[in-house]
C-alpha cells in the first residue's frame, strides 16, 4: 500500500465520527475496519481488561464519536510498506484537549484497518 491510499484509510476513520448519529458513523467505521479489527487503549484496557475485537472494537469506537468527530489530524507517519500508520491527533474536551498518538495496523489487500493502539494520558477523558 502506497503513503497516499494508506494516509486516505486513515483520514476515512476520522471523516466517519463527522458522519452524524451513531448509526451513522458505526455504518461510515463498517466501511474502514476490518471484520477482525482490534482496538486497544488505556481506556478499552481499563474498561475490560484487553483490547476489544471484532463488533466490540467497533462498537466502542463509535462511542468515541463524541469526541473524536472535532479531532485535528496534525501528522501522519509511516511505515516503508505502508501497512502501518502512527497519526498525531487532537481533539477538544470539556477537560481541556487531548494529544493522542494512535497506531494503525492496515490491510494493504482490503484498504481497511486491522488494528488500531492509542496513547494518551485518559485522566482529563476519565474525570468527565
Amino acid at each position: 500500500m502506497n503513503r497516499d491510499d494508506a494516509a486516505a484509510v486513515v483520514r476515512r476513520y476520522y471523516k466517519a465520527f463527522q458522519a452524524g448519529d451513531a448509526v451513522a458513523v458505526h455504518e461510515a467505521l463498517g466501511r474502514v475496519l476490518a471484520p477482525e479489527f482490534v482496538l486497544d487503549s488505556p481506556i478499552v484496557r481499563d474498561r475490560l481488561g484487553a483490547p476489544a475485537t471484532g463488533a466490540q472494537g467497533a462498537a466502542i469506537a463509535v462511542q468515541a464519536a463524541v469526541l473524536l468527530q472535532h479531532a485535528e489530524v496534525t501528522s501522519l507517519h509511516f511505515t516503508i510498506d505502508g501497512a502501518a500508520v502512527v497519526a498525531l491527533i487532537r481533539f477538544p474536551t470539556p477537560a481541556g484537549a487531548v494529544w493522542q498518538s494512535e497506531h494503525f495496523q492496515l490491510d494493504p489487500a482490503t484498504g481497511t484497518i486491522t488494528g488500531l493502539r492509542s496513547f494518551y494520558d485518559p485522566r482529563p477523558l476519565l474525570s468527565r
